[in-house]
Formats: structure tokens, sequence, C-alpha cells
């Protein structure tokens, strides 16, 4: 899965999460604190949200982060705690 891929999985999983609870963009951008344009980005996947809009628009939805954010990092790969980098476990592919 490429970036936008993953973008695009997010926006989709976040405006179902929305839907299936009947809110409006602009119910959920006054109930996290940003603006209704910033929600409809969101949606579009042309603006991603920041760690902190992530965890509260989960809360408000009733969901996970696992649920609106894919798994992108094979299950075959084996992390080892002394890996402190993305780099460590997925190699440096540049």
């Amino acid at each position: 899965m490429n970036a936008w891929e993953f973008y695009a999985e997010v926006a989709r999983n976040l405006r179902e999460s929305r839907q299936s609870t009947g809110m409006t963009q602009t119910q959920l951008a006054q109930m996290i604190g940003v603006s209704g344009g910033c929600i409809s980005q969101y949606e579009t996947a042309k603006r991603m949200p920041n760690l902190l809009a992530m965890s509260t628009m989960c809360h408000v939805l009733g969901v996970s982060i696992s649920d609106l954010v894919p798994d992108m990092v094979p299950q075959d790969i084996d992390c080892d705690p002394g890996q402190t980098s993305i780099y460590d476990v997925l190699g440096d592919e540049s």
C-alpha cells in the first residue's frame, strides 16, 4: 500500500464511521474543535488529522484508531524492542 492508498483508506473509514452515527461533518467538527472544512479535507484525503484530532474523533465516533487506520506493516515482520526506527523494522529502502 502506498501513501496515497493509505490516506484514501483513512479518509474512507472516517467518512463511513461518521455517516454510520448519522453525524454531519459540521457536528463532528464542532465536537472536536475544528472547522467543517477541515473534516471535509480529512474525508477526501486532502489532509490527514494529527494524532490528537484522530484520537478525539475516535472517541466521539465510538471507534478505535485501528478501525480508521489501515495496517501497513506486513504481518511477517518481527519487531525487536531494540529497534528504534521504522527503518530498523522495514529496512532502509532509500
